[in-house]
């Protein structure tokens, strides 16, 4: 189905429950659904529905999640997410189940419970070559909340914001970031990333993040956390623990990471790493910088976030 260039005011939630792609002639810039504060702008409930090229705004839920988006097993692409709100999770987007949400940038969007960009429900799901970025939680993660599995990868998470735990991103049960920018962003208890139980952070940088109590870059309260080839670095705490809070046994791990202070296991690195401009928001290695092919190979990651393959020197 097309759809043409416009502002659309929805007097209904557009509903997709059937194998059908929805896309705009001429792009998100152009095409717009607006929820008019009123009701979610869409609900995508097929494994082959599929909403390309909008702008979805102005999506509002009361009691339930997914002020702009709600999906199941569906496709969002190519779409920017901007002003929504939930009174209970995913102000931007709920994501249940395996979904896929590419190129998408989910933006100013608010719960006033969990995930004010995007909630990972549980069964999966990835967001890929995404921006999301400054949305707020009234409570946990102010970028992305995952509340058991799923997945950011070559992702930027910046300027999030959350009033109690994981400004950027929040790991309840599960979760994984890769490849992926968290910068920026601001809690009360880990200003970067935040771990209640388990969740994996790969390949990724956490930086310039800040916490007015602890944690600046990342908050530890449970166990199975993994750290792997990232940077954690640069963050700020108001109170105690700039970069991460302790790794208490068996909280979790970090290896071959760049990292201060060093963590009491692992094999990790506390130079300060080299940023191309990261007054600018360019958080990526300078070439001079020590870090580049510092880590450990990982064969299922072959690119960069800028898409250059990984290891540097083949």
């Amino acid at each position: 189905a097309l759809v043409g260039p416009g502002v659309y005011p929805l007097t209904a939630t557009v509903s997709i429950t059937a194998d059908l792609r929805v896309h705009s002639l001429a792009g998100a810039a152009a095409t717009v659904l607006d929820g008019q504060k009123a009701r979610p702008c869409a609900l995508l409930l097929h494994s082959n529905a599929v909403l390309e090229g909008f702008t979805i705004q102005n999506g509002r839920i009361t009691g339930d999640y997914g002020g702009g988006v709600y999906m199941v097993r569906a496709r969002l692409r190519d779409c920017v997410v901007v002003s929504n709100e939930s009174t209970e999770g995913g102000g931007g987007v709920t994501a249940y189940g395996e979904v896929a949400i590419d190129r998408c940038v989910i933006r100013n969007n608010r719960s006033q419970k969990l995930g004010g960009g995007v909630l990972f429900y549980y069964a999966g799901g990835r967001a890929q070559d995404c921006v999301v970025e400054n949305n707020v939680s009234e409570d946990k993660g102010g970028g992305v909340f995952f509340a058991n599995t799923g997945e950011v990868f070559n992702c930027v998470v910046r300027g999030n914001t959350a009033s109690n735990l994981g400004g950027g991103v929040y790991f309840r049960q599960g979760g994984l970031a890769r490849n992926t920018f968290i910068f920026g962003n601001a809690a009360a208890n880990g200003g970067g990333v935040a771990l209640e139980a388990l969740g994996t952070l790969e390949q990724s940088t956490v930086a310039s993040n800040f916490a007015s109590q602890a944690g600046g870059g990342a908050f530890f309260s449970g166990e199975g956390m993994t750290f792997r080839n990232a940077i954690v670095y640069f963050n700020k705490a108001g109170v105690s623990n700039d970069n991460y809070t302790p790794l208490a046994s068996p909280a979790g791990a970090m290896d071959f990471c760049c990292v201060t202070p060093l963590p009491p296991t692992g094999t990790n690195f506390d130079s300060a790493p080299v940023f191309v401009n990261p007054g600018q928001g360019d958080f990526r290695l300078s070439p001079v910088s020590f870090g580049i092919d510092d880590g450990l190979p990982l064969s299922d990651i072959a690119e960069d976030f800028d898409h250059q393959s990984r290891p540097f020197d083949g």
